[in-house]
């Protein structure tokens, strides 16, 4: 990946991650920076949450593990609250029924 860190796509960090080539505080690192760089000009961060950011990056389980949060287990019938379309376009929530 010749791109710079904060360039690359979803994908290709998470990639980075699981191979080892880098690591979650790295990458958000990068993307402080980024930030930081380019914010006085776009003035677009109301609130700097980057330190908040870089203590969950360090607290992260050991890289290379497996998510164990939703992202691993959503597919499509898994979740327990499905949304359907209701005439009016609006998603109406119901709750599937364990039997």
């Amino acid at each position: 990946m010749s791109a710079q860190v904060w360039q690359w796509s979803v994908v290709e960090t998470a990639a980075a991650i699981r191979d080892g080539l880098i690591t979650s505080e790295e990458v958000v690192l990068a993307h402080v920076e980024r930030m930081h760089a380019i914010n006085p000009a776009l003035n677009a961060v109301v609130v700097d949450l980057s330190e908040q950011a870089i203590s969950a990056a360090r607290a992260r389980p050991g890289e290379g593990e497996q998510h164990s949060g939703w992202q691993a287990s959503r597919r499509a019938g898994d979740d327990q609250d499905q949304y359907r379309r209701r005439g009016s376009g609006k998603l109406q929530r119901r709750r599937r029924i364990q039997g």
